[in-house]
């Protein structure tokens, strides 16, 4: 029986890792898939250089918009961890993801409707996590994508004070499990926002809040062996409500230097299946953005904390999970293997985000023409290789670029 919960930990936790989507902010994109405001570290709550940002991040800043403008765009994002084990626990072994590659589309519009009222609204990715290391025992996989549909509005209290609601609706597709026993599903969410900016002259300040927004897949991993085969189960996840504050310089201050500093809040340690494994992730940014002639040229930096929760000493489910089912038995069989403090600590010794603590991105803009902008901007997530429980990923890092074309009326 030790053996069983032994490798079906080891396999769980291999299912689990290397998030291959979301750079150094858990499983969301905030911000850093944004073709602009990405190449300022994501940093862009208070002044977002691209409607993307603005529509996907503060809906107060959708007031910003002079009369329309229209993006499109898209990020691509690369990352080739490997996990090893040393042999502590179960055999030795190293093995690589074979999920490497991603592409996140970004659009949104912007439209002044009068003196006081803006109007937006952006699609694109906004969370995931990704892994497939075929290459493991048991064979683990786990998919996690989530789309939004954002609308904002945005309005103008006076002249220093603007003040923002909007909505997403998310469509959700997730899979995990061993081998074979796992099935592709879908859901859809919701979450509401609301934003503000204020205007002290030199300087700004924004703020945000987003709701929690909550699926449910359906039979989506087999947790039992029953007379008739598998028997699967359903998942919870919600994804955890946010806060977001900056303050950035204005025009006001110089017209070719804006800074900005951002500071987020993500409570993962409230929330479903991400309460068993991370605590609450705190971020701190700074981005900057220096304009000469027809050129923009970007650059930030941002850091958060260890997200891995330490005490695991009563966790006995992930989500609503309290067993899964892997063929450990006589010729592959599949056998029920229980969810236990032991087992989850083996989840996290491979969870790649509380590896990558830092990020660093650039980026650059060209003004086409009266009317049109290209954008461009790279960012690169990164830390050092941490032993827990007997596991270490190596060559920890994730790349990932954006572009866009902005078109203004």
């Amino acid at each position: 029986m030790l053996k069983r919960f032994v490798l079906g930990g080891l396999t769980a936790s291999a299912l689990l890792s290397t998030s291959a989507l979301a750079g150094n902010f858990g499983t969301n994109f905030n911000l850093t898939m944004a073709p602009a405001t990405g190449g300022m570290g994501g940093i862009g709550y208070v002044r977002p250089q691209d409607p993307f940002a603005s529509v996907m991040g503060n809906v107060a800043t959708i007031g910003q918009v002079e009369g329309t403008d229209f993006m499109f765009g898209a990020a691509w994002t690369r990352v080739e961890p490997d996990a090893t084990h040393d042999g502590s626990v179960v055999p030795p072994f190293e093995a690589g993801t074979a999920f490497n590659n991603f592409i996140a589309p970004a659009m949104a519009v912007r439209h002044r409707i009068n003196d006081k009222l803006s109007f937006g609204m952006g699609l694109g990715a906004t969370a995931g996590l990704a892994s497939d290391f075929r290459a493991a025992p048991l064979n683990p996989i786990v998919t996690f994508l989530v789309f939004g549909a954002n609308m904002g509005l945005a309005y103008e209290v006076n002249d220093k004070l603007t003040v923002g609601v909007g909505a997403q609706l998310g469509y959700s597709l997730f899979e995990v499990g061993l081998t074979s026993n796992t099935s592709i599903a879908q859901d859809i969410g919701f979450r509401g926002m609301v934003g503000f900016t204020y205007d002290f002259g030199d300087v700004m300040i924004g703020g945000t809040y987003q709701t929690p927004m909550e699926f449910r897949w359906q039979d989506v991993t087999a947790v039992d062996v029953g007379p008739q085969g598998l028997i699967f189960d359903d998942v919870d996840l919600t994804q955890p409500q946010e806060v977001e504050f900056g303050i950035a310089t204005t025009d006001q201050f110089s017209e070719k230097w804006l800074f900005e500093i951002d500071g987020i809040w993500i409570d993962y340690g409230n929330a479903t299946l991400y309460e068993d494994l991370w605590v609450d992730q705190f971020i701190f940014g700074i981005g900057a953005q220096y304009k000469t002639g027809k050129w923009a040229f970007r650059a930030g930096y941002n850091y958060h904390l260890d997200l891995r929760r330490d005490d695991v000493s009563e966790v006995n489910s992930i989500s609503n999970l309290t067993q899964l089912v892997a063929p450990l038995g006589p010729d592959g069989a599949p056998v029920p293997v229980p969810v236990f403090p032991g087992f989850v600590q083996l989840v996290q010794a491979t969870l790649a985000q509380p590896y990558w603590p830092h990020q660093v991105s650039s980026g650059l803009g060209y003004q086409i023409s009266d009317n049109m902008r290209f954008d461009l901007s790279a960012t690169l997530a990164f830390g050092n290789p941490e032993p827990f429980g007997g596991f270490t990923l190596q060559d920890i890092w994730e790349v990932h670029a954006q572009f866009g074309f902005t078109w203004a009326f």
